[in-house]
């Protein structure tokens, strides 16, 4: 149950990051193709991916108007693209955004954040606002 909420709660957020940041989609391929962190079987399964030309022009046309109408293998590699990880799920009390803390490929700007988000904050003359 709680996987299939924090994966939920991601496709949402991969929606809401998509609209706010229209280029994002190609600053991410860049970012994770340069991450030195990523899994060997990960990178793997990403270049295989990527040399599938008919998959990837369905991944570099997806909006957060599409994004339901792609192929299982697009909106997997469009949030693995986004989403370096979910989790682990807080208790059930807690709203989504901080019960499934998502650490981004590319951090999010403070400007996009929702109000109130793990992360996000506003500081003004020494005070942080939460």
């Amino acid at each position: 149950m709680d996987a299939y909420a924090a994966f939920q709660y991601g496709c949402r957020e991969v929606r809401r990051r998509l609209r706010a940041e229209p280029n994002l989609l190609a600053e991410l391929i860049r970012a994770m193709r340069a991450d030195e962190t990523m899994d060997r079987d990960d990178r793997a399964e990403m270049l295989e991916n990527e040399s599938d030309l008919s998959l990837m022009r369905e991944v570099m046309i997806v909006t957060p108007d599409t994004s339901d109408d792609v192929s299982e293998e697009a909106h997997h590699m469009v949030f693995g693209y986004l989403i370096k990880q979910i989790g682990p799920p807080g208790p059930l009390s807690l709203r989504d955004a901080d019960r499934f803390p998502i650490l981004w490929r590319i951090p999010e700007p403070w400007y996009e954040r929702p109000l109130g988000s793990v992360g996000s904050s506003f500081r003004t003359r020494g005070l942080t606002l939460r």
